[in-house]
């Protein structure tokens, strides 16, 4: 009898070990996953910064053939706030439960972006792609030199195409100096995208179509530029599409930089002039 007592004793205490064991084992497999993206580009966020349990994780680049998971291990069970943060978006807080085991956030967290940081002016380099013209959009901070990673803030893109000129006819070659406006053959917004590829600079990409550009035997063209950056926490893009369909010439400029002067609580405009465009082969 006191044999089986000491067996049984001893069963409970290995069972009270082996309890013991499972808890701290589950506690130390406790994760969570999740993944972060720009609200705008659906790309990743760069730098951005992931706190649980007074444990953080950093995200720079990512590929661009997807959204990167990110993990914390060896959480506490329970309700935690994870905290996420970025250079020039918002900061969000997302509660969670974790429970013991695996937790997998399955929607990514949206970051919205609201800046530029720096932004004094853009760059834009045109040509010709096929029947299209590509635009390279390149941000330039106060020190001069390029902004190279920033939130995707959702600008708005517009455009006007002239055929250039020099004393009343076509230029014929390269050149600035003398160079005036011809025909209009387009006005308008443009469409863009953005580019997440880590080894891609310059992220911001407008293509003319040439459906949308009249025909014209000129060799060159001269664009002029309006890029709108609008603050998403005061102006969505939808406000500025609204208020530019109002206002479609961009060849008086001082009209139309009054016209914007009225809305700089909520918006930065930026304007630029690319000369010596070649037509497209659409053209040739």
């Amino acid at each position: 009898m006191r044999r089986i007592s000491q067996l049984s004793l001893i069963a409970a205490a290995c069972a009270l070990i082996a309890l013991v064991v499972y808890i701290k084992t589950t506690e130390h497999d406790t994760m969570l996953e999740f993944r972060v993206r720009d609200a705008t580009s659906e790309a990743w966020v760069w730098n951005f910064t992931a706190d649980i349990q007074n444990r953080a994780v950093i995200g720079f680049y990512q590929s661009n053939r997807g959204l990167i998971p990110y993990r914390f291990s060896k959480l506490r069970p329970g309700r935690w706030d994870l905290n996420i943060s970025a250079p020039s978006y918002e900061k969000r807080t997302i509660s969670v439960h974790i429970k013991r085991g695996e937790n997998i956030l399955q929607a990514p967290i949206d970051m919205r972006g609201y800046e530029i940081p720096d932004l004094q002016r853009f760059y834009i380099f045109a040509q010709p792609q096929g029947r299209d013209i590509l635009i390279e959009l390149r941000p330039v901070g106060s020190d001069g030199k390029a902004i190279v990673n920033h939130p995707c803030v959702d600008i708005w893109l517009g455009c006007r195409v002239s055929v250039q000129m020099k004393d009343g006819v076509f230029v014929a070659e390269r050149t600035v100096e003398g160079s005036t406006y011809g025909e209009e053959l387009f006005s308008g917004s443009v469409p863009w995208e953005w580019d997440p590829s880590p080894d891609v600079t310059f992220r911001y990409r407008g293509r003319i179509r040439a459906a949308d550009i009249e025909e014209n035997e000129a060799p060159y063209r001269v664009i002029d530029y309006l890029i709108i950056v609008p603050d998403p926490r005061v102006m969505k893009k939808e406000d500025v599409n609204g208020l530019m369909s109002t206002f479609v010439d961009f060849s008086d400029t001082k009209r139309l930089t009054s016209f914007l002067d009225r809305y700089q609580d909520r918006l930065d405009y930026y304007t630029y002039r690319t000369w010596n465009v070649p037509r497209t082969q659409s053209q040739l």
